[in-house]
C-alpha cells in the first residue's frame, strides 16, 4: 500500500485547503463542493481499507501475494487502522449529516 499504487487517500488532506478556499468564498457556502469532497474522501478511504483487507494473508487475500500485509497482524498495529479509519470516517459522516440535515428553528 504505497502512494505509487492505489493509496491516494493523502489527496484528501492536500485538496482540503483548495476546497476550503472555493467552498467558503464570500458570505455563501457552496454545499455542492463540500458534499462532493466528502464523498470523494469516503471513496478514497474505502479504497485504502479494501486494499488493506485484500492484502492480508488470509483466505480472502486477492492481491500482494509476493509481499502480503503482515504488519497489521502484529501486536498493537491492528489498533492503528481502527483508530485512523474512525478518525477519518466519523468526521466525514458528521460533515455530510450537517450538510444534508436542515435544522428548523
Amino acid at each position: 500500500m504505497t502512494f505509487a499504487r492505489w493509496n491516494h487517500d493523502i489527496l484528501t488532506g492536500i485538496l482540503s485547503l483548495l476546497v476550503y478556499l472555493t467552498a467558503f468564498r464570500g458570505n455563501t457556502v457552496n454545499k455542492a463542493i463540500l458534499v462532493a469532497f466528502n464523498f470523494i474522501g469516503l471513496a478514497l478511504l474505502l479504497t485504502v481499507v479494501s486494499i488493506a483487507a485484500l492484502s492480508v494473508p488470509s483466505p480472502i487475500q486477492q492481491i500482494a501475494f509476493d509481499q502480503p500485509n503482515r504488519a497489521v497482524l502484529t501486536f498493537l498495529l491492528p489498533l492503528l487502522p481502527r483508530s485512523s479509519c474512525r478518525s477519518c470516517f466519523l468526521p466525514t459522516l458528521a460533515s455530510l449529516w450537517k450538510l444534508f440535515v436542515r435544522r428548523t428553528k
